[in-house]
């Protein structure tokens, strides 16, 4: 239910991106989001990403042997000659058919590639006198790029290469941070460290390159260093640092709390030094940390496959990772030579590489998904079958531990600057039920015994759900405060819902009244609020909703149903007026939403409570249950303490994907009262015939309201058309399909 309740933002926030809108009461959303650079500066990228990345791997040897390094094995024998390279680049400048991006960026690795500098000065002057000969396009629109560990940058050779390709060249040193954190992986074949070989030649390179970029990877013997180390980096002068974790199997128990402590430090450095506009790090990107889109879920994170690696001998790979050095398991996937060519039929299966035909439920599902990646070859790497369609999820509990630690940043940035976080929907909630007399916001029925949530429960729950991802919804007291909101800081991204005759001072955090048919004189300054109408009052549903209209841009309409004598023609006449009553408003140009008739017009699937399944509540005595209903019908039925693992039995049973009635129906908008469905049904997963009948209702009025719309062609662009649906009850459609006795309709 509180999903649908964000919607009216969500639309909103659509609404300003479709239509350019500049500022919203006054203030320059450019001014807002040019301010902050921690967390919001994306690493800028040549062409945008959209060059075609060719490379070539000049050798396997390397002048370091750092611990942390993907390539298995050092060959000083396998070094590409001239006539290989020369062979490669006339490949790729003669199948245009093939290579067809308008922009190209020739990339020179190792081992390191700086000890074939000879050959990398060869090949780059080679390039340009080919695609000049040849007119090709990419002979005006190329970068070399060279990826080095800096020991040999200061050598004559390599200065002559640069000065050489002055304005088409880019060259990545890797420090890892301070001496000890560097020195700790980066070191010599004799367990010597690197880092003052290299730290001479920053000066240099940033002299030479304005702002360059280095990448830190941080392994579990480092953890203690990460905070500290990036901003050694930001003091020599590196204001852009990209840092990830590694993704093989090295994570120990307990690395995940170091982890989140070090980046959490970091943050603190940051908030407390106000460089949040002057420094940058992806770890603490604001996108991160959310359930994963559609659109995310059929992405592939990985960049391989639109890549093109080319080793000595003139193998062609998807990318470095599939080489034999650089594989530990498994044994080199090649896509072809160039002397061949690119075998399409091995490229096919990187097309067909996403998140979900990759991923298992657990993470499909995830809370925090998006942003935590992985290496396709070390995928393939690890699987068990010697395919690429297995995900390794080593780092799991790292990807967490900066969520939390994102989480603490970002809040901690809105107490100082005022700057919101870009907005996402979370699935996950938990429900605090403060008092027994708790406001109503859903089918369920407080009562009146003294029992109040204190202080110590109300603090490990919110501990919980900032750990486990679940934003906190407070259902506040009908009689009394119950919080002393001076002393609960810890959680800013929570949601509170109260009586309306109550009227709290909640600051910043999204907060909604809750009215009833008796109190609609009551004023709030709030945008959205809830509404509870019991069946005997559905006379005055019109009326009440009508009313709150002139206050409020949202409504949601909570219809208590206990009997089974609902008058539903009833129901129809007055969702009827109310529709028609919008449309005025539509007509004069101001868009409001009311849940029963606008939620189905913003949603292509199910959005239900989903209690049991991301939603849970807890109560005062510290137990948690399915939702609050459970705990008002019977206290000793919860699922565990506060603090224990979430376990349900049969579980699935919550799912939508487990009910033949709700995965088959397409009104997507029904509550689907699990409590409901229990009480009435004994099952979870299928609905009573009232719950159908009242939702078939609702999508009737929304199927004509956005009738109603078209034909007074008014544009609303997020809301979509709808269909048809000719069953009152979804078990007219599936006893269609089945030989029943009984007449159930």
């Amino acid at each position: 239910m509180i999903d649908n309740y964000v919607k009216i933002i969500y639309s909103y926030i659509c609404w300003i991106n479709k239509n350019k809108i500049e500022s919203v009461g006054g203030i320059q959303l450019e001014e807002i989001n040019n301010n902050i650079k921690f967390g919001c500066g994306n690493i800028p990228t040549w062409k945008n990403g959209e060059a075609h990345d060719i490379t070539f791997v000049v050798t396997e040897d390397c002048n370091l042997r750092c611990k942390y390094c993907y390539i298995s094995g050092k060959a000083s024998e396998k070094v590409m000659t001239i006539e290989t390279a020369k062979k490669a680049v006339d490949y790729l400048l003669d199948s245009g058919e093939v290579f067809n991006s308008e922009a190209v960026v020739w990339n020179f690795i190792g081992g390191e590639p700086l000890l074939e500098i000879d050959l990398i000065d060869q090949i780059c002057d080679y390039i340009k006198v080919e695609t000049y000969r040849r007119n090709h396009k990419w002979g005006n629109c190329y970068r070399f790029n060279i990826c080095t560990n800096g020991i040999l940058y200061d050598t004559e050779k390599v200065q002559n290469l640069i000065k050489k390709n002055k304005s088409n060249i880019s060259m990545g040193i890797t420090i890892d941070g301070t001496k000890e954190k560097h020195d700790l992986q980066r070191v010599y074949p004799d367990g010597k460290g690197s880092y003052d070989d290299i730290i001479d030649n920053v000066n240099k390179w940033k002299e030479q390159f304005g702002s360059p970029i280095t990448k830190v990877t941080i392994g579990h013997d480092d953890l203690i260093y990460v905070a500290e180390s990036i901003i050694h980096l930001w003091n020599l002068g590196l204001t852009n640092v990209p840092a990830n974790v590694v993704y093989e199997d090295v994570w120990e128990a307990g690395d995940d709390v170091l982890f989140e402590q070090q980046l959490m430090k970091l943050a603190d450095y940051v908030l407390d030094n106000e460089l949040w506009n002057k420094y940058s790090c992806t770890l603490f990107e604001e996108h991160i940390g959310y359930p994963q889109s559609k659109k995310d879920k059929c992405r592939n994170h990985c960049g391989t496959g639109k890549m093109l690696a080319i080793d000595y001998r003139g193998m062609l790979y998807p990318c470095i990772r599939f080489m034999d050095y650089s594989l530990s398991r498994k044994k080199e996937f090649s896509i072809g030579s160039i002397y061949d060519g690119i075998d399409l039929d091995k490229v096919r299966t990187f097309y067909g590489l996403d998140a979900v035909v990759q991923s298992t439920d657990e993470c499909l599902n995830c809370e925090v998904a998006a942003g935590c990646g992985w290496c396709q070859g070390n995928n393939y790497d690890n699987s068990d079958s010697d395919t690429l369609f297995q995900r390794s999820t080593y780092i799991c509990k790292m990807h967490k531990a900066r969520v939390r630690a994102v989480n603490y940043y970002w809040e901690k940035l809105k107490e100082k600057t005022g700057k919101e976080r870009q907005w996402v929907s979370k699935n996950n909630h938990l429900y605090f039920i403060l008092s027994d007399d708790s406001v109503e916001h859903c089918n369920y029925s407080n009562n009146d015994n003294e029992n109040f949530m204190n202080h110590d429960v109300l603090n490990r729950g919110l501990d919980f759900a900032a750990k486990n991802f679940y934003r906190p919804v407070l259902l506040h007291s009908n009689s009394k405060s119950i919080i002393d909101y001076n002393k609960v800081t810890k959680y800013k991204d929570k949601i509170d819902i109260y009586p309306v005759e109550r009227d709290f001072e909640f600051g910043e955090t999204t907060s909604y009244p809750v009215y009833s048919a008796q109190n609609i004189h009551l004023k709030s300054d709030k945008s959205i609020c809830i509404v509870n109408i019991h069946e005997n009052e559905i006379k005055d549903l019109d009326s009440t909703v009508i009313k709150l209209l002139e206050k409020f841009q949202r409504i949601n309409i909570n219809i208590k149903i206990n009997s089974k004598d609902f008058n539903f023609s009833l129901y129809k006449e007055k969702l009827k007026n109310i529709s028609e009553e919008m449309l005025k408003y539509y007509k004069n140009g101001v868009m409001k939403e009311v849940n029963k008739i606008t939620d189905i017009l913003l949603i292509d699937e199910m959005e239900n409570c989903n209690f049991g399944v991301n939603n849970y509540a807890l109560a005062p005595n510290g137990k948690i249950y399915i939702c609050p209903a459970f705990y008002y019908n019977d206290p000793e039925n919860y699922i565990c303490s506060i603090g224990e693992e979430i376990s349900i039995k049969n579980q699935n049973l919550f799912k939508i994907s487990s009910s033949k009635f709700c995965s088959q129906c397409e009104i997507y908008s029904c509550n689907r009262c699990v409590y409901d469905n229990k009480k009435r049904t004994r099952e979870y997963s299928v609905p009573s015939s009232i719950q159908c009948k009242v939702s078939s209702i609702e999508y009737s009025t929304s199927y004509k309201f956005i009738k109603e719309i078209e034909d007074n062609k008014i544009e609303i662009a997020q809301f979509k058309r709808l269909k048809e649906i000719e069953y009152d009850d979804i078990i007219e459609k599936i006893k269609s399909d089945t030989f029943s006795p009984y007449n159930m309709c």
